[in-house]
């Protein structure tokens, strides 16, 4: 919690104290308890921050392209932040958190601020306290905060709705027309680059994207520029760069990046509203009293099983008996029976010795169900023994 001396704290945040900036980060990722006055305090210092998408197939060169971008921006006296996301272990949940290797020309310059996140099993490419943690380094005073993705596939696309510009980043293995098309990139992109282009294959595919664009227009009529880079090699970068800053300075593009903003705003609105009622309605107590009902039908349901098998074992133990009395009717009649010879009778006999051993193991099994579910409510024991009763 952040309450005590929570002035000086936010003072800190505002005068660029990285110690402070990493405390807030990592607060707001554990899901501590943040007092709302925090956030309230750090708005007003996050409207004049440019927030970059950068975002593509793993492998694409994303942490090297946010590299040379933030040279760039710190050879025009801007000061850069970045949220890196690495994909979470499905496992044991903990992340590499290697992007920031690729970015390790800048741990003592105060211009720049780099946060490797875990994606946390997020499948949208982002964590979900990733755009808080941009509005933290906005404060700070950045100029630019670049979001870095996890390597997505073809439906994450949280990053359209976190950035005030997304460039998406492919390289010529990414796929053909067909996979452009099905993947709505059309849809989130603002920039294509094409990394690596040094490859075979690069021109096709800077091709490609340009006839997929001519027929598939965005959503806002416009088509996204496509440029080609090496990244690595640190081709074609500036080009890039300057490109970037024309989309932003566009006058045609300011209504744009207005419309985008406020649908921002009403997305991260609706995801508070969402995640304080479900965390009212989810309490404690509540929690507990569906893990206990959950638990005793865990218990409840093997025992009804067993007893579905028991009587289906049971009827057919019980056939040998039911054909006696069929034989004692047909005795009584004078007629010759079968079962009424040695091998009949040692029959009836085997089975009338497995019926009753296995109606005592089912006693003896609901018994000790009946002990287990001692603490569970009365309706989940109910069952158990109504069927004792009737065995």
């Amino acid at each position: 919690m952040v309450n005590s001396n929570q002035d000086d704290f936010l003072k800190r945040i505002i005068k660029n104290d990285h110690l402070a900036i990493s405390r807030a980060i990592t607060l707001i990722e554990s899901g501590d308890d943040i007092d709302d006055k925090l956030f309230s305090e750090i708005y007003p210092y996050t409207h004049n921050t440019i927030k970059l998408g950068v975002t593509g197939p793993p492998g694409a060169g994303k942490s090297t392209l946010t590299d040379q971008l933030i040279r760039l921006y710190l050879n025009q006296n801007k000061s850069v932040g970045v949220i890196a996301v690495d994909p979470s272990s499905p496992f044991s949940g903990g992340a590499l958190l290697g992007d920031r290797v690729r970015m390790n020309n800048y741990l003592w310059n105060d211009n720049v601020f780099i946060r490797s996140m875990g994606s946390q099993g997020n499948l949208g490419g982002l964590n979900q306290k990733a755009q808080e943690a941009g509005d933290v380094l906005a404060a700070s005073g950045k100029d630019i905060v670049i979001y870095e993705t996890v390597g997505v596939g073809q439906g994450e696309h949280d990053i359209a709705k976190a950035a005030d510009l997304t460039i998406v980043l492919l390289v010529p293995e990414s796929g053909d027309d067909i996979q452009l098309m099905k993947a709505g990139l059309i849809e989130i992109a603002d920039l294509f680059v094409v990394n690596k282009s040094d490859r075979n294959g690069s021109e096709k595919l800077v091709q490609s994207i340009k006839s997929v664009l001519h027929i598939f227009k965005n959503k806002d009529n416009f088509e996204p520029p496509v440029f080609k880079v090496s990244a690595d090699r640190g081709n074609g970068v500036e080009r890039l760069f300057n490109g970037i800053g024309n989309f932003l300075d566009n006058e045609a593009h300011k209504l744009y990046f207005k419309n985008k903003k406020i649908s921002r705003y009403k997305d991260r609105v609706l995801n508070i509203i969402q995640n304080r009622l479900i965390g009212s309605f989810w309490t404690k107590e509540r929690l507990t009293t569906t893990s206990a009902r959950l638990f005793g039908l865990w218990i409840t349901l093997p025992a009804i099983l067993i007893i579905a098998i028991a009587i289906i074992f049971l009827k057919n133990q019980t056939r040998p008996i039911i054909k006696l009395a069929e034989a004692s009717e047909k005795f009584g009649k004078g007629e010759d029976v079968d079962e009424f010879r040695p091998s009949g009778a040692l029959e009836i006999r085997k089975a009338g010795y497995e019926f009753d051993r296995m109606r005592k193991r089912i006693i003896r099994h609901l018994n000790q169900r009946s002990e287990m579910l001692s603490g569970i409510s009365h309706d989940l024991r109910t069952p158990l023994t109504r069927i004792k009763l009737q065995l």
